[in-house]
Parts: structure tokens; C-alpha cells; sequence
């Protein structure tokens, strides 16, 4: 298990990123291909080594996805050029944030939240992690990170929701406030478990949410719906009335455990057209390349293929028995 939360982590990401930002900063004033994959390839050859990918993330976040993309397919075709090792991938086990609580600490927490925010005329709803749990599995998901729940824009803003929270001495997270896109994370008094609060914008007939991925907003229109009360876990709480059709939406087939997820690359509102996407696919194969984990190398090969079927580096790759 790390040790660190995952707003530590997410902060020491953050500023390897911006230190990577900063040593590509000569390279990236020139705007050249060339040199900035001799740039990367030179800072590289020195103490940097471990940090390789946060150099292509700088260039991808710094408005160069496509270049950054491009550099990395380079790269990728040399790892697939090698013998792939025989052997499992040796790593840690990914432990998620929430498995480390017991149940009753979850359903506390979850209790809690709505609550305090219901107490305030709030209509909070499950969504995501937990709505998925609750509908496939009757429980929290194991294998969650946090606890999601909605709130329509349209009735309460984010601001007001944070007032709500941080009067009752939630510990905030990371705020980012009206207006729309906006976003909440709190932690739940007396715990450590974290709840990501979704705000849900009504615009053109949709209920909007997005997703940040390599510094870019990526807009998710899914059909908007109403609220209905059920019981979860012995707690009554409000989801979407089409709880089903919600989750189909957002997961596809959500009543099937898969065995790859990904919050961007396998979700069925992504754009794959946009050129972030397309980096963070070839991002992920080659983090997945880097710790020999064949198996999600064949996920996102396939994901590839089925997503560019015009591009040769997709549609040609194959990397072992991963084809």
C-alpha cells in the first residue's frame, strides 16, 4: 500500500510535471519535432531516466499532444522491436483507497454526506463507483477509489455546496469552483475515506460532466434524467430514476466485471477523434510496455485498433503475442 493519499500523490505528480514542463521549456519555445525528441532523449540520458514519461506528459499538457504522441509511437515501436521477457509482470498490487476501510466505516461515511447535505434542502445522488455497486453487486465496489456523488447544477452550485460541507468541518481536498466546469472532493469528518462530488450542468437538453485528462476538458453529454429514492445498504438514498440506462451509458455493459477499466479510454462518451485521447492511449501502452503487463497491453491494442482504423501505427502494431 502506498504512503501516500491520493491528494499527495496527486501533488507529487503535479509538480514532477511542472518540473518537466520546465526543462522542456528551451525546447518547447522552439516548437520543432526534431529537437524536442532530442531534447527529451538527452535529459533522459542523465539522472532523468525514471521520469521519462512526465517529459511526454509535459509536451502533451504544454498544447503538443499530437507531437507528443508522435514521439512516443517511435519509442514504442522500438520496445516492441525487443524480445517482450517471458516472465509476469513483477509489481506492487494497485490497493484502491476504499479497501482499506471496513464496510460499516463506508456506510457511515456515505451516511453522512447525504445527510448532512439533504439536512440543507440538497438532493445528492449515487452515481458512478457506488451506483454501480449498488446495482450490479447490492455493496460498495472493492475496488473503488472513492465515493461518487451528483449534484444537479441546476438546483444547488458548487459554491453552495462547499459552504454546506466546510460549516460541518469536511476536510476539503481539492475545489474548483463555479463556474461550470466545477468540481468537489471532501473528506468525511472523523474518517479518511474521500467523496467526489459531481456536478451535473444542464445545457442543450444534456446533463454535462467532464473529465480532465493531459490538461485538456474533455465534455461528457449524457441524456439527462430524473431523480428517484431507493434503498441502498440500508440507507435511503436518491439516483438516477433510470438507473440502468445511466450506467449503460457510462460503462456500457455495466452488469459484466471487465477486466480492464479505464475512466477515460474505455468509456463509451469518450471522443476518441481528440488528439489528447489518442496520447493518453498511447501513453498507457507505453506505461503497460515499461512493466511488461501483457495482458492490458492486449486491451489497449485492441482499443486502438477499433478506434484509428486508418492509422498504421495501430492497425500494424503487434507486440508479441499481443496482436
Amino acid at each position: 500500500m502506498s504512503i501516500l493519499t491520493p491528494t499527495q500523490h496527486l501533488a507529487l505528480t503535479k509538480l514532477a510535471l511542472k518540473g518537466s514542463q520546465s526543462l522542456l521549456a528551451p525546447a518547447l519555445w522552439l516548437k520543432h519535432p526534431g529537437v524536442l525528441r532530442w531534447y527529451i532523449h538527452l535529459l533522459q540520458g542523465f539522472s532523468y531516466r525514471k521520469l521519462s514519461h512526465f517529459f511526454y506528459d509535459a509536451l502533451a499538457t504544454s498544447g503538443h499532444p499530437e507531437t507528443a504522441r508522435d514521439l512516443l509511437f517511435v519509442h514504442i515501436k522500438h520496445m516492441a522491436s525487443q524480445p517482450r521477457p517471458a516472465s509476469a509482470a513483477v509489481h506492487k498490487p494497485y490497493t484502491p483507497p476504499l479497501a482499506q476501510f471496513t464496510h460499516a466505516e463506508k456506510k457511515h461515511a456515505l451516511t453522512k454526506v447525504l445527510a448532512d447535505l439533504e439536512s440543507q434542502g440538497a438532493r445528492p445522488f449515487l452515481c458512478f463507483g457506488v451506483l454501480l455497486g449498488f446495482m450490479r453487486e447490492g455493496d460498495f465496489m472493492k475496488h473503488d477509489a472513492d465515493l461518487d456523488i451528483g449534484i444537479l447544477l441546476r438546483e444547488h452550485s458548487c459554491a453552495q455546496i462547499h459552504a454546506i460541507l466546510k460549516e460541518q468541518d469536511y476536510y476539503i481536498e481539492s475545489y474548483q469552483p463555479d463556474p461550470w466546469p466545477c468540481r468537489l472532493k471532501v473528506t468525511v469528518p472523523g474518517t479518511e475515506i474521500p467523496v467526489d462530488i459531481i456536478f451535473f450542468n444542464p445545457a442543450g437538453g444534456k446533463l454535462q460532466t467532464f473529465a480532465e485528462c493531459f490538461g485538456q476538458v474533455l465534455i461528457r453529454n449524457r441524456t439527462a434524467f430524473e431523480l428517484a429514492r431507493a434503498e441502498f445498504q440500508g440507507i435511503t438514498a436518491w439516483i438516477p430514476a433510470d438507473p440502468e440506462a445511466f450506467l449503460t451509458e457510462n460503462y456500457r455493459d455495466w452488469r459484466q466485471k471487465s477486466d480492464y477499466h479505464h475512466w477515460v479510454l474505455t468509456s463509451p462518451l469518450t471522443d476518441f477523434n481528440q488528439p489528447v485521447v489518442e496520447y493518453c492511449l498511447t501513453r498507457e501502452l507505453a506505461y503497460s510496455l515499461y512493466r511488461n503487463r501483457m495482458h492490458t497491453v492486449t486491451r489497449l491494442l485492441e482499443i486502438g485498433k477499433r478506434n484509428y482504423p486508418a492509422s498504421q501505427f495501430w492497425q500494424e502494431l503487434t507486440i508479441g503475442c499481443a496482436s
